[in-house]
């Protein structure tokens, strides 16, 4: 093994349902959502002695922090680790505007920059999960009002 780096490793994580949601949970977000598939793409801060190495320890890092919980829907939800698909070594001491990845990619001389990303991200749409994770809510006390009713 060489000499202890930072790398920023590229995992890719798909979201795992299960269960049918509580049915007066159910909104237009869940609707929109149900149809689709969901995947997660982060980068992930680790020291290791190599590449191989970096990707190992984020492998075993995001398996293990797999955690299972309940979404606001009363399903059981989990992150379920699809693959490591990049690593960059980090030649910047990793404090705030350092570069933890970077990836050059080669394109015709005529492709635009709206070209491009089409075919970087295909026809996949890049939109929040549930634009209501964004609002303010207690999951848990809105399970509890939709299974044991509201309570004043």
């Amino acid at each position: 093994m060489g000499k202890w780096n930072w790398y920023g490793v590229k995992i890719i994580k798909q979201l795992i349902l299960q269960g049918e949601p509580h049915k007066d949970l159910v909104d237009r977000y869940y609707e929109a959502s149900a149809k689709r598939q969901h995947f997660e793409e982060s980068i992930i801060l680790v020291r290791a002695q190599s590449f191989d190495h970096a990707y190992k320890i984020a492998e075993s890092k995001t398996a293990k922090d797999n955690e299972v919980y309940t979404n606001r829907y009363g399903q059981q939800t989990t992150w379920k680790l699809v693959d490591a698909v990049d690593c960059f070594l980090i030649y910047d001491d990793p404090t705030t505007g350092a570069e933890i990845y970077s990836c050059f990619h080669n394109a015709p001389k005529e492709t635009t920059p709206d070209e491009f990303l089409d075919g970087l991200l295909g026809s996949v749409e890049h939109t929040p999960l549930w634009p209501a994770m964004y609002m303010e809510f207690s999951p848990g006390r809105h399970l509890w009002e939709a299974l044991h009713g509201k309570q004043d």
